[in-house]
Protein backbone atom coordinates (compact mmCIF):
# COMPACT_ATOMS: atom_id res chain seq x y z
CA UNK A 1 0.00 0.00 0.00
CA UNK A 2 1.28 3.49 -0.85
CA UNK A 3 1.40 6.00 2.00
CA UNK A 4 1.47 9.70 1.12
CA UNK A 5 2.03 12.24 3.94
CA UNK A 6 0.69 9.74 6.48
CA UNK A 7 -2.53 9.11 4.53
CA UNK A 8 -3.31 5.67 3.12
CA UNK A 9 -4.24 5.37 -0.51
CA UNK A 10 -7.42 3.39 0.10
CA UNK A 11 -8.10 2.24 -3.44
CA UNK A 12 -5.25 -0.25 -3.31
CA UNK A 13 -6.93 -3.60 -3.07
CA UNK A 14 -6.49 -7.37 -3.01
CA UNK A 15 -8.25 -10.28 -4.70
CA UNK A 16 -9.12 -13.62 -3.14
CA UNK A 17 -10.31 -16.70 -5.04
CA UNK A 18 -11.77 -19.88 -3.54
CA UNK A 19 -11.85 -22.65 -6.12
CA UNK A 20 -13.97 -25.46 -4.73
CA UNK A 21 -14.88 -28.65 -6.53
CA UNK A 22 -18.24 -27.36 -7.79
CA UNK A 23 -17.91 -23.58 -7.94
CA UNK A 24 -15.44 -20.73 -7.67
CA UNK A 25 -16.01 -17.61 -5.60
CA UNK A 26 -13.85 -14.53 -5.99
CA UNK A 27 -13.86 -11.19 -4.19
CA UNK A 28 -11.94 -7.95 -4.30
CA UNK A 29 -11.59 -5.89 -1.13
CA UNK A 30 -9.70 -2.89 0.09
CA UNK A 31 -6.82 -3.56 2.47
CA UNK A 32 -9.24 -3.09 5.37
CA UNK A 33 -11.43 -5.96 4.14
CA UNK A 34 -14.22 -3.75 2.75
CA UNK A 35 -15.88 -5.59 -0.12
CA UNK A 36 -15.65 -4.02 -3.56
CA UNK A 37 -16.83 -6.77 -5.90
CA UNK A 38 -17.76 -10.45 -5.68
CA UNK A 39 -18.56 -13.08 -8.32
CA UNK A 40 -19.23 -16.83 -8.58
CA UNK A 41 -18.46 -19.10 -11.53
CA UNK A 42 -17.83 -22.79 -12.18
CA UNK A 43 -14.96 -24.95 -10.96
CA UNK A 44 -11.31 -24.08 -11.64
CA UNK A 45 -10.06 -27.52 -10.58
CA UNK A 46 -8.12 -28.60 -13.67
CA UNK A 47 -8.10 -32.23 -12.50
CA UNK A 48 -11.91 -32.25 -12.38
CA UNK A 49 -13.06 -30.13 -15.33
CA UNK A 50 -9.99 -29.87 -17.57
CA UNK A 51 -7.80 -26.89 -18.39
CA UNK A 52 -10.05 -25.12 -20.91
CA UNK A 53 -13.11 -25.00 -18.64
CA UNK A 54 -10.99 -24.11 -15.61
CA UNK A 55 -9.38 -21.29 -17.63
CA UNK A 56 -12.75 -19.87 -18.70
CA UNK A 57 -14.11 -19.92 -15.17
CA UNK A 58 -11.01 -18.35 -13.62
CA UNK A 59 -10.82 -15.56 -16.19
CA UNK A 60 -14.54 -14.91 -15.69
CA UNK A 61 -14.30 -14.37 -11.93
CA UNK A 62 -11.14 -12.28 -12.16
CA UNK A 63 -12.62 -10.05 -14.87
CA UNK A 64 -15.74 -9.55 -12.76
CA UNK A 65 -13.95 -8.58 -9.52
CA UNK A 66 -11.00 -6.54 -10.81
CA UNK A 67 -10.94 -2.76 -10.44
CA UNK A 68 -9.32 -0.27 -12.81
CA UNK A 69 -5.78 -0.91 -11.59
CA UNK A 70 -4.04 -4.18 -10.79
CA UNK A 71 -4.62 -5.68 -7.37
CA UNK A 72 -1.74 -5.56 -4.91
CA UNK A 73 -1.98 -9.30 -4.23
CA UNK A 74 -4.16 -12.08 -5.64
CA UNK A 75 -4.44 -15.30 -3.64
CA UNK A 76 -6.00 -18.27 -5.42
CA UNK A 77 -6.82 -21.35 -3.37
CA UNK A 78 -8.09 -24.32 -5.33
CA UNK A 79 -8.09 -28.09 -5.39
CA UNK A 80 -5.55 -29.39 -7.90
CA UNK A 81 -3.00 -26.62 -7.37
CA UNK A 82 -0.67 -28.96 -5.46
CA UNK A 83 0.20 -30.23 -8.94
CA UNK A 84 3.21 -28.32 -10.29
CA UNK A 85 2.03 -28.63 -13.89
CA UNK A 86 -1.34 -27.10 -12.99
CA UNK A 87 0.36 -24.28 -11.08
CA UNK A 88 2.54 -23.48 -14.08
CA UNK A 89 -0.49 -23.40 -16.39
CA UNK A 90 -2.33 -20.96 -14.13
CA UNK A 91 0.67 -18.67 -13.68
CA UNK A 92 1.25 -18.56 -17.45
CA UNK A 93 -2.44 -17.79 -17.97
CA UNK A 94 -2.48 -14.86 -15.55
CA UNK A 95 0.95 -13.51 -16.55
CA UNK A 96 0.80 -10.45 -14.29
CA UNK A 97 -2.48 -9.21 -15.76
CA UNK A 98 -4.62 -8.97 -12.63
CA UNK A 99 -2.22 -8.44 -9.73
CA UNK A 100 1.29 -7.34 -8.91
CA UNK A 101 1.79 -10.70 -7.22
CA UNK A 102 -0.16 -13.97 -7.46
CA UNK A 103 -0.06 -16.66 -4.79
CA UNK A 104 -1.36 -20.15 -5.59
CA UNK A 105 -2.33 -22.49 -2.77
CA UNK A 106 -4.92 -25.13 -1.89
CA UNK A 107 -8.58 -24.59 -1.07
CA UNK A 108 -7.89 -26.36 2.23
CA UNK A 109 -5.20 -23.81 3.13
CA UNK A 110 -7.46 -20.79 2.60
CA UNK A 111 -10.36 -22.46 4.42
CA UNK A 112 -7.99 -23.17 7.32
CA UNK A 113 -6.98 -19.52 7.35
CA UNK A 114 -10.54 -18.53 8.28
CA UNK A 115 -10.18 -20.48 11.55
CA UNK A 116 -7.07 -18.61 12.67
CA UNK A 117 -8.67 -15.47 14.10
CA UNK A 118 -8.73 -16.85 17.66
CA UNK A 119 -6.42 -18.81 19.92
CA UNK A 120 -6.01 -22.56 20.27
CA UNK A 121 -5.34 -25.42 17.88
CA UNK A 122 -7.64 -25.64 14.87
CA UNK A 123 -8.42 -28.01 12.00
CA UNK A 124 -10.54 -27.61 8.88
CA UNK A 125 -12.67 -30.42 7.46
CA UNK A 126 -13.95 -29.81 3.93
CA UNK A 127 -16.77 -31.88 2.47
CA UNK A 128 -17.88 -30.61 -0.91
CA UNK A 129 -17.37 -32.37 -4.22
CA UNK A 130 -14.23 -33.79 -2.58
CA UNK A 131 -13.11 -34.19 1.03
CA UNK A 132 -9.98 -33.29 3.01
CA UNK A 133 -8.87 -32.52 6.55
CA UNK A 134 -6.09 -29.96 7.07
CA UNK A 135 -4.24 -28.36 9.96
CA UNK A 136 -0.88 -26.77 10.69
CA UNK A 137 1.37 -27.62 13.64
CA UNK A 138 4.25 -25.22 14.31
CA UNK A 139 3.90 -23.98 10.75
CA UNK A 140 4.03 -27.49 9.27
CA UNK A 141 1.01 -28.46 7.13
CA UNK A 142 -0.71 -31.77 7.80
CA UNK A 143 -3.44 -33.21 5.60
CA UNK A 144 -5.54 -36.33 5.32
CA UNK A 145 -7.64 -37.16 2.26
CA UNK A 146 -8.13 -34.94 -0.73
CA UNK A 147 -6.82 -37.51 -3.19
CA UNK A 148 -9.53 -37.02 -5.80
CA UNK A 149 -12.68 -38.86 -6.77
CA UNK A 150 -10.90 -41.85 -8.36
CA UNK A 151 -8.44 -42.58 -5.57
CA UNK A 152 -10.09 -41.23 -2.43
CA UNK A 153 -12.36 -38.39 -1.30
CA UNK A 154 -14.27 -40.76 0.98
CA UNK A 155 -17.33 -39.18 2.56
CA UNK A 156 -17.41 -36.39 -0.05
CA UNK A 157 -20.32 -35.22 -2.16
CA UNK A 158 -19.15 -37.29 -5.12
CA UNK A 159 -18.63 -40.33 -2.88
CA UNK A 160 -22.13 -39.96 -1.38
CA UNK A 161 -23.69 -39.59 -4.82
CA UNK A 162 -21.85 -42.61 -6.21
CA UNK A 163 -22.95 -44.71 -3.21
CA UNK A 164 -26.57 -43.68 -3.74
CA UNK A 165 -26.52 -44.40 -7.48
CA UNK A 166 -24.83 -47.73 -6.84
CA UNK A 167 -27.65 -48.66 -4.45
CA UNK A 168 -30.22 -47.82 -7.11
CA UNK A 169 -28.51 -50.03 -9.69
CA UNK A 170 -28.08 -52.91 -7.25
CA UNK A 171 -31.74 -52.68 -6.38
CA UNK A 172 -32.57 -52.89 -10.07
CA UNK A 173 -30.28 -55.93 -10.49
CA UNK A 174 -32.07 -57.67 -7.63
CA UNK A 175 -35.53 -56.84 -8.90
CA UNK A 176 -36.50 -54.67 -5.92
CA UNK A 177 -39.12 -51.95 -6.14
CA UNK A 178 -37.69 -48.40 -6.35
CA UNK A 179 -37.33 -46.80 -2.93
CA UNK A 180 -38.34 -43.27 -2.00
CA UNK A 181 -34.71 -42.16 -2.34
CA UNK A 182 -34.41 -43.89 -5.72
CA UNK A 183 -37.45 -42.05 -7.04
CA UNK A 184 -36.13 -38.73 -5.72
CA UNK A 185 -32.78 -39.20 -7.46
CA UNK A 186 -34.40 -40.39 -10.69
CA UNK A 187 -36.55 -37.27 -10.69
CA UNK A 188 -33.47 -35.09 -10.20
CA UNK A 189 -31.69 -36.81 -13.09
CA UNK A 190 -34.82 -36.66 -15.24
CA UNK A 191 -34.90 -40.40 -16.01
CA UNK A 192 -37.81 -42.83 -15.97
CA UNK A 193 -35.99 -46.10 -15.31
CA UNK A 194 -32.98 -46.95 -13.12
CA UNK A 195 -31.00 -48.31 -16.07
CA UNK A 196 -31.29 -44.93 -17.81
CA UNK A 197 -29.09 -43.46 -15.06
CA UNK A 198 -26.04 -45.24 -16.51
CA UNK A 199 -26.27 -43.56 -19.91
CA UNK A 200 -27.08 -40.23 -18.26
CA UNK A 201 -24.01 -40.35 -16.01
CA UNK A 202 -21.53 -41.54 -18.62
CA UNK A 203 -22.69 -39.42 -21.55
CA UNK A 204 -24.02 -36.21 -20.03
CA UNK A 205 -22.67 -35.70 -16.51
CA UNK A 206 -19.31 -34.56 -15.21
CA UNK A 207 -17.89 -35.00 -11.72
CA UNK A 208 -19.60 -31.87 -10.43
CA UNK A 209 -22.97 -32.93 -11.87
CA UNK A 210 -22.76 -36.34 -10.21
CA UNK A 211 -21.76 -34.80 -6.88
CA UNK A 212 -24.93 -32.69 -6.84
CA UNK A 213 -26.94 -35.88 -6.25
CA UNK A 214 -25.49 -35.77 -2.72
CA UNK A 215 -27.80 -32.82 -1.96
CA UNK A 216 -30.84 -35.08 -2.34
CA UNK A 217 -29.26 -37.81 -0.21
CA UNK A 218 -28.41 -35.30 2.52
CA UNK A 219 -31.91 -33.80 2.47
CA UNK A 220 -33.44 -37.28 2.69
CA UNK A 221 -31.16 -37.98 5.66
CA UNK A 222 -32.46 -34.86 7.38
CA UNK A 223 -36.02 -36.07 6.74
CA UNK A 224 -35.35 -39.46 8.33
CA UNK A 225 -35.00 -41.66 5.24
CA UNK A 226 -33.37 -44.93 6.36
CA UNK A 227 -31.58 -45.62 3.09
CA UNK A 228 -30.09 -42.13 3.05
CA UNK A 229 -29.14 -42.51 6.71
CA UNK A 230 -27.12 -45.64 5.93
CA UNK A 231 -25.11 -43.78 3.28
CA UNK A 232 -24.66 -40.59 5.30
CA UNK A 233 -23.60 -42.40 8.47
CA UNK A 234 -20.92 -44.19 6.49
CA UNK A 235 -19.86 -40.81 5.09
CA UNK A 236 -19.71 -39.45 8.65
CA UNK A 237 -17.49 -42.35 9.69
CA UNK A 238 -15.12 -41.69 6.78
CA UNK A 239 -14.95 -37.96 7.54
CA UNK A 240 -14.39 -38.66 11.24
CA UNK A 241 -11.54 -40.94 10.20
CA UNK A 242 -9.84 -38.01 8.45
CA UNK A 243 -10.08 -35.96 11.64
CA UNK A 244 -8.77 -38.76 13.84
CA UNK A 245 -5.90 -39.39 11.43
CA UNK A 246 -4.65 -35.82 11.88
CA UNK A 247 -5.18 -35.94 15.64
CA UNK A 248 -2.97 -39.02 15.83
CA UNK A 249 -0.31 -37.58 13.52
CA UNK A 250 -0.20 -34.22 15.29
CA UNK A 251 -0.51 -35.56 18.83
CA UNK A 252 -3.00 -32.76 19.54
CA UNK A 253 -6.04 -34.22 21.29
CA UNK A 254 -7.66 -30.91 22.20
CA UNK A 255 -8.64 -28.76 19.25
CA UNK A 256 -11.51 -27.23 17.33
CA UNK A 257 -12.52 -28.78 14.01
CA UNK A 258 -14.41 -26.50 11.62
CA UNK A 259 -16.68 -28.12 9.02
CA UNK A 260 -16.79 -26.37 5.65
CA UNK A 261 -18.23 -27.23 2.24
CA UNK A 262 -21.49 -27.69 0.40
CA UNK A 263 -22.54 -31.01 1.92
CA UNK A 264 -22.46 -29.54 5.44
CA UNK A 265 -24.75 -26.72 4.32
CA UNK A 266 -27.42 -29.31 3.52
CA UNK A 267 -27.05 -31.61 6.53
CA UNK A 268 -26.80 -30.70 10.21
CA UNK A 269 -27.19 -34.38 11.06
CA UNK A 270 -23.93 -35.14 9.27
CA UNK A 271 -22.03 -32.80 11.58
CA UNK A 272 -23.75 -34.36 14.61
CA UNK A 273 -22.78 -37.85 13.45
CA UNK A 274 -19.15 -36.83 12.92
CA UNK A 275 -19.17 -35.27 16.38
CA UNK A 276 -20.32 -38.53 17.98
CA UNK A 277 -17.74 -40.62 16.14
CA UNK A 278 -14.86 -38.29 17.06
CA UNK A 279 -15.83 -37.42 20.63
CA UNK A 280 -16.22 -41.11 21.53
CA UNK A 281 -12.45 -41.38 21.16
CA UNK A 282 -11.35 -37.77 21.66
CA UNK A 283 -13.74 -36.02 24.07
CA UNK A 284 -11.71 -32.78 24.06
CA UNK A 285 -12.18 -32.21 20.34
CA UNK A 286 -14.91 -29.73 19.45
CA UNK A 287 -16.70 -30.14 16.11
CA UNK A 288 -18.42 -27.03 14.79
CA UNK A 289 -19.56 -25.33 11.60
CA UNK A 290 -17.14 -22.93 9.87
CA UNK A 291 -18.25 -19.31 10.24
CA UNK A 292 -16.66 -17.95 7.06
CA UNK A 293 -16.63 -18.89 3.40
CA UNK A 294 -13.31 -19.98 1.95
CA UNK A 295 -12.86 -16.79 -0.08
CA UNK A 296 -12.47 -14.90 3.21
CA UNK A 297 -9.35 -16.95 3.93
CA UNK A 298 -7.88 -15.99 0.57
CA UNK A 299 -8.56 -12.31 1.34
CA UNK A 300 -6.94 -12.62 4.78
CA UNK A 301 -3.85 -14.20 3.25
CA UNK A 302 -3.68 -11.47 0.61
CA UNK A 303 -3.95 -8.67 3.19
CA UNK A 304 -1.14 -10.18 5.25
CA UNK A 305 0.99 -10.79 2.17
CA UNK A 306 0.56 -7.10 1.32
CA UNK A 307 2.24 -6.33 4.64
CA UNK A 308 -0.75 -5.41 6.77
CA UNK A 309 -2.11 -6.78 10.01
CA UNK A 310 -5.55 -8.35 10.21
CA UNK A 311 -7.12 -6.14 12.87
CA UNK A 312 -10.62 -5.69 14.30
CA UNK A 313 -11.66 -3.41 11.44
CA UNK A 314 -10.76 -6.09 8.89
CA UNK A 315 -12.70 -8.73 10.83
CA UNK A 316 -15.76 -6.48 11.10
CA UNK A 317 -15.69 -5.79 7.38
CA UNK A 318 -15.34 -9.48 6.55
CA UNK A 319 -18.25 -10.33 8.81
CA UNK A 320 -20.35 -7.98 6.75
CA UNK A 321 -20.07 -10.09 3.61
CA UNK A 322 -18.15 -13.35 4.11
CA UNK A 323 -20.19 -15.30 6.67
CA UNK A 324 -20.86 -18.90 5.62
Amino acid sequence: MIRICGWVRLMEYVIGVDGGGSKTEAASTLINGKLMKRHISGSININAVGYEEAKRNLIEVLEMVKLEEKAKICVIGAAGLENEKNRKLIMELLNGKYAEKVILTSDAKIAYKTTQMGGGDKMILICGTGSIAYMEVNGKPLRAGGWGYLLGDEGSGFWIARKAINKILRGYDEGRQPTKLTLKIMEKLNVNKPQEIVEKVYSEMGIVDVARVAEDVAKAFEEGDEEAEEIMMEAAWELARLIKTLIKRSGIEKCEVYCSGGVFKTSNKLIEAIRRYVEAEYPNVKICRCSYRGVAGAILMAIEEAGFTVNEEVIRNLEGWANA
